[in-house]
């Protein structure tokens, strides 16, 4: 083996290597916001009811073939996965989109002190285009006391949903909310 090949394998190796770790970092961050989004997931009512006919189903809680829970239950089952999945938002063929919100209360003393800042809130919007009012987390802010408006004013807000393959799907996204005083 000459001396340039060998010079030319251990770039590659270490090429290789830089690579792999790239991707290695690639992937905690999609396991760290994985990590934050279920516990929101696992809130909303049709994670409950999920749970809810999984166990019924596991332990025969039913009263017959008949029984219209048991008939519930098979058609929530039935229901494509995803119409219970939440999609990321850099997934999506289209991203949700605020149509409107209500008007954002600023926090009086901070208006009067002249404070200004921001608040980022994880949301998931629904199919219908909706917030879910069980998935909503703050995940920085500038200010404690802007985090209740921020999420007040994302809880009325009304959003073209996300679409995957033309369907409307539910989507987690990050929102910012910006406190500005006006000039």
């Amino acid at each position: 083996m000459t001396k340039t090949s060998v010079y030319a394998a251990g770039a590659i190796a270490g090429i290789a290597a830089l690579v792999i770790g790239c991707k290695s970092e690639e992937r905690k961050k999609k396991d760290a916001l994985r990590a934050e989004v279920m516990p929101l997931v696992e809130q909303t009512p049709q994670a409950r009811q999920s749970r809810r006919c999984e166990v019924m189903v596991r332990d025969s809680l039913f009263d017959g073939a008949d029984d219209p829970l048991r008939i519930a239950c098979a058609t929530w089952r039935a229901l494509t996965p995803s119409a219970r999945q939440v999609y990321m938002d850099s997934v999506v063929d289209e991203k949700p989109r605020m149509l409107s919100h209500p008007p954002l209360h600023y926090p009086e003393q901070l208006r009067r002190a002249r404070i200004e800042g921001r608040t980022v809130v994880r949301i998931i919007v629904d199919a219908t285009g909706r917030v879910e009012p069980t998935a909503i987390k703050v995940i920085e802010s500038d200010n404690p006391a802007f985090d209740r408006p921020a999420m007040d004013m994302m809880l009325g807000a009304r959003f073209q949903p996300g679409r995957v393959l033309g369907h409307p799907m539910r989507v987690v996204l990050d929102r910012t909310v910006e406190f500005r005083i006006p000039p």
